[in-house]
C-alpha cells in the first residue's frame, strides 16, 4: 500500500486551516485599523480593555509557583 495516499488529506485539511487564519487575521488587523480611526470608538475599546486589565492574574497571585 502506498503511505504517501494516507497523508495526503492530512496535508490538504493543513493548507486551507492556515490559509482561513492568515484571512481570518488579516480582516480582524483591517477591522481594527478602521475601529482605531473613529476616536470616540477607539476611546470605547480603550476603556473596555482598561476594565479588564486586573482579571488577567485574578487569583492567580494566590497559587504556589
Amino acid at each position: 500500500m502506498d503511505r504517501s495516499a494516507l497523508k495526503a488529506p492530512l496535508a490538504g485539511r493543513q493548507v486551507p486551516r492556515d490559509r482561513d487564519c492568515e484571512l481570518f487575521l488579516k480582516e480582524y488587523e483591517e477591522a481594527h485599523a478602521e475601529l482605531r480611526k473613529d476616536p470616540a470608538a477607539s476611546a470605547e475599546l480603550d476603556a473596555e480593555w482598561s476594565a479588564l486589565d486586573g482579571t488577567l492574574m485574578d487569583g492567580l497571585e494566590d497559587e504556589p509557583a
